[in-house]
């Protein structure tokens, strides 16, 4: 019975040890997924605005050509 008493108060007294670092590790890890979120939706926007942009470059090109055939058309 005494070895069995030992062995749970020794089993106790890493738990009291081991505790507190789960907590932290438990927190941390809540931090670190908490901003693997926002970046992952940053990247999103980043993304989207990245298509946006070359969007508007492709209008902007396309306007240009047209511009530049209907300059060529009014010289001759």
């Amino acid at each position: 019975m005494a070895e069995l008493e030992r062995r749970v108060s020794s089993l106790e007294d890493i738990w009291r040890t081991l505790s507190p670092r789960w907590m932290c590790w438990r927190r941390n890890q809540s931090h670190l997924d908490e901003a693997l979120a926002t970046l992952a939706d940053a990247q999103t926007r980043t993304q989207q605005q990245f298509l946006e942009t070359d969007k508007r470059i492709a209008n902007l090109t396309s306007a240009i050509g047209e511009l530049i055939q209907q300059m060529k058309s009014r010289a001759n």
